[in-house]
Formats: structure tokens, sequence, C-alpha cells
């Protein structure tokens, strides 16, 4: 469990540190960095739990780069309970559980952090803090993408590739819950093909193929026997989206991630022709701008779904001291859990 009692900590944390970009195996170091004066509109917590993302490793390795100033540490998203709050703190109390919504705070800790209150949300009750301290960048995310660039309703049809992913695991129950169908694209690997295809589908997932099967018959009948899709999510990038351009048409195709490394090509008559509209949507852009209220609601409707049954998770937990092989089993999977580092 997580729940560790309290106590009063030195100055000084062990943190997951990197002083420039590049490979998260070669520039994350354990280190203590020190922890943060106390002001009036701050808040210093106990952490309990962070996350170890996909979008965390990208970040380090300068792939999505966020403005760090170096030394930095790494980690977006986290729990933990509030030890002090500042002078002018009065939203929060000490004792509550509470989580992080502002990216890039250096979540990835051994014991405390101090940030500013507008970053911590209270955690809703009977949220675990396991599912707490990755809650929006993954379902987050994953809500988002589906409301914010579709007018989607039951019946309607959702292309995504790398649905293995937490987001598109995501994807697909959301989807179900609200009757929308998925059609779903997984890597192919051993591990995608032996259980990532099965796990899609007793989530929801109406059609899930492998990357090699884009181009046969059964994908394409299989497609001509559902209403046109109406959004594609691409978290791979590569030659894959490339094919799928070719199968939809009218509609718009957000990429959140490129986990292939590698970019798409779209023609000029692609876009013309079949009337696509090429977006991008970044889960951390979204939470620096979005107000508090809105995070809240965010989360409260996340929350909701998990307490319905509507949306689970595959965590793998992991110790602090097994930071290191966790970032290293993070960035080789292809299709795992998120990484969840208790403290």
């Amino acid at each position: 469990m997580f729940g560790t009692p309290l106590r009063r900590f030195a100055s000084t944390v062990n943190s997951a540190v990197f002083q420039k970009y590049g490979n998260p195996l070669s520039v994350l170091k354990m280190q203590a960095t020190q922890l943060k004066a106390l002001c009036s509109k701050d808040v210093q917590i106990k952490m309990v739990a962070s996350a170890m993302s996909a979008a965390d490793l990208c970040a380090v390795s300068g792939r999505n780069p966020a403005g760090f100033a170096f030394p930095a540490v790494a980690g977006s998203e986290g729990v933990g309970i509030v030890e002090k709050v500042g002078s002018g703190v009065s939203s929060l109390k000490e004792n509550q559980m509470v989580m992080l919504i502002k990216p890039f705070q250096g979540m990835v800790r051994a014991e405390s952090l101090t940030t500013r209150n507008d970053a911590l949300l209270a955690v809703p009750n009977g949220l675990a803090p396991e599912i707490a301290c990755h809650l929006l960048g993954d379902a987050g995310a994953a809500y988002k993408m589906l409301t914010s660039f579709a007018d989607l309703k039951a019946g309607d049809v959702v292309l995504q590739n790398d649905a293995c992913s937490p987001i598109g695991r995501c994807v697909v129950q959301l989807c179900k819950a609200r009757g929308i169908k998925t059609v779903n694209i997984v890597k192919d690997c051993p591990k995608c093909d032996a259980c990532g295809k099965k796990m899609l589908e007793e989530m929801g997932g109406d059609i899930v193929v492998s990357e090699s099967q884009l181009d046969g018959t059964d994908l394409k009948k299989s497609l001509s026997a559902l209403p046109p899709v109406k959004l594609v999510l691409n978290g791979r990038g590569g030659c894959v989206m490339s094919e799928v351009l070719k199968m939809v048409r009218g509609v718009d195709v957000v990429t959140y991630c490129e986990s292939s490394c590698q970019p798409f090509r779209a023609s000029a008559a692609e876009l013309m022709t079949q009337s696509l509209s090429l977006r991008g949507f970044s889960m951390n852009c979204w939470l620096k701008s979005a107000k508090k209220e809105e995070v809240a609601a965010l989360v409260g409707e996340l929350a909701g779904a998990v307490a319905k049954g509507e949306l689970k998770f595959n965590t793998k937990e992991v110790k602090f001291e097994e930071v290191m092989s966790c970032v290293e089993k993070a960035a080789n999977s292809t299709c795992g859990g998120t990484r969840v580092i208790k403290l």
C-alpha cells in the first residue's frame, strides 16, 4: 500500500536528475537535489507515487523538449500527501492527498517536493494513488482527443495506431463506454500478437489488426462494413501512418506521439482529394494553459469512469531504488503497462 506515515525530511532529496537531453539510460542519474524553500503560495508534499511514461522519456531525450532549466528532475505526474502549506494557501491542507496537474515539475523524487499550490489538485475520494499518479497523462490525453476534434456519437468510428500503448488502451475503453466503435492497429511484435490483440478485444475494441495487415483484404472488408471513420489518432508515425492516410477521407488526423521515431508522409493529392486535416495534440501543452477548474472537471470525469469500471489500467509497480531499471524497461517496452514508482 501507499499509506506511508509522514515524517520530517532533510533539505535535500534523492531524485532522478539529468544535466542535458539524451538517451534516458545514459543521461538520467540518481543524485541529491535541494528541496525548494517554502514560499507563501507554495505547498510541500511527501511523495507517495509517481509515474514514468513514454512522454517523460521523450522529454528527457529531447524529442519532446519542455524547455528544462538544467539540471532537471524527470517526471510529470505524481501523487503526494501535503506536509506543509505556505501562509497564502487556503485551498489545500495538511495530510490531504494531492496530484500534480502541471507538467514537468520533477516528480521522480524519493521523498518531498515543494511546488506552487496551483499545480496541485486534491485527489478525488476513492481514487487510488497508483491510478491518480498517471491518470491525466494516459486517460486524460485520450479523453481530450476524443472530445476536442470531432463531435463523436454512439455508432461513430475512431481509427488509431499504437493501440496497445497506455493511451491507446484508454481510447478503446472510453469509446466502448460511449458506444463508439474503434479500429485498432498494433505493432508487429510477438508480445502484441500474443496478448495485445486479445487484451484490446476484451476491452471492447471492434477491429484489431497488426501493422503488417494494413494492406490486406480482410481489413478493407471490415472497414467497408462500418460507417466512415470520423477521427484518426496517430501515436506511431512512420510508414504505418502513411498507409493509414490512404484509408480515410474527410477526417481530422491527430498526432500525439511518434513512437516509431520516423515522420509520416502525406502527399498533396491525399490532403486535397481526401480532405484530410492534420492536427497535433500535446496533453502537457493543454495542462500548462488549462484553468484549474477545467483540470478538476476532467479528473472528476475520469475518476467517475474508473469508479464505474469503464476505465482500467495495467500498471507495474517498482520501488524508487529500481528507477533506472524502470527506465530501461519503459524505454524498451512495446505493449507493457505504465510504470508506477512507489515512494
